[in-house]
């Protein structure tokens, strides 16, 4: 467990002169080298909008994308790319799935929140206007 830590630079910092003990990633994961060194890539050489242009650094920024859908898709053994989605964060997951089943609810239906699920998605169901 040690050695996964050596791979994320914030760990190393101290606060009060004490390591960190990071427990917040349901708000903000710390990233580890290997995915700032991804990104800083991206942003030094491939920076590009996604599926927008037919400029070289479009196509390739498109193509780095697409193979990052191939990643994912091997690394949680899809069948498919397209069933690979990349969105924003967990919320921004739960609220797309929720609002997908929104078609589906009709009045007096209910729908059941866990205590500890995270307030912007207990709101979501108030936009089904139920």
């Amino acid at each position: 467990m040690n050695n996964i830590k050596l791979d994320f630079p914030i760990l190393d910092k101290k606060i009060r002169d004490k390591a960190i003990t990071y427990l917040d990633s349901a708000a903000s994961t710390q990233k580890p080298k290997q995915v700032i060194n991804s990104i800083s890539e991206f942003l030094e050489n491939s920076y590009e909008n996604v599926h927008r242009g037919m400029n070289s650094l479009s196509i390739d920024a498109t193509d780095l994308y697409e193979k990052s859908r191939d990643v994912a898709k091997n690394f949680i053994n899809s069948k498919s790319t397209n069933e690979i989605i990349f969105t924003r964060g967990a919320t921004d997951s739960i609220n797309i799935i929720a609002n997908s089943l929104a078609e589906h609810l009709k009045e007096g239906d209910k729908i059941v929140v866990p205590e500890t699920i995270s307030l912007i998605i207990v709101m979501t169901p108030q936009r089904f206007s139920l």
